[in-house]
């Protein structure tokens, strides 16, 4: 729902076309001001909470140094180098067509970011699934 509202409002800002200067708008905005400040770190915080049995408590304890300095680093580049070409095909393509894409690859890049956001299992503490 928030990147079909996020394409909307990308549509509405930017227009539907598909020439050069729409395109590039339109991925600048996502990757450069969206990506950093909002998509992935809560993409990351989420898959940390499910990763750590949904607690709260140890999901906030566990977004250390670590996870602002290497995680998150780390998955905006990974992020970078799938979503920028991705989305210079999605927003070329017509609206109807744009979130439909994105979800594809949305599911292949999830596994990846699965891993990069696990964080170390040394410090881990286990969960009733471990035991």
């Amino acid at each position: 729902m928030e990147i079909d509202l996020f394409y909307q409002l990308q549509g509405w800002l930017f227009g539907a076309g598909h020439d050069a200067r729409t395109l590039l708008s339109k991925v600048a905005v996502d990757q450069f001001i969206m990506s950093p400040l909002w998509f992935v770190p809560t993409v990351l915080i989420a898959l940390r909470w499910v990763d750590l049995g949904g607690s709260w408590a140890r999901t906030r304890a566990s977004l250390d140094r670590e996870f602002w300095t290497r995680t998150c680093p780390t998955a905006l580049v990974t992020n970078w180098l799938v979503w920028i070409p991705t989305l210079s095909l999605v927003y070329s393509l017509p609206s109807a067509l744009q979130f439909p894409l994105f979800s594809v690859v949305m599911c292949f890049y999830i596994l990846i970011v699965t891993l990069l956001a696990r964080p170390d299992r040394t410090r881990r503490e286990p969960v009733a699934a471990d035991i």
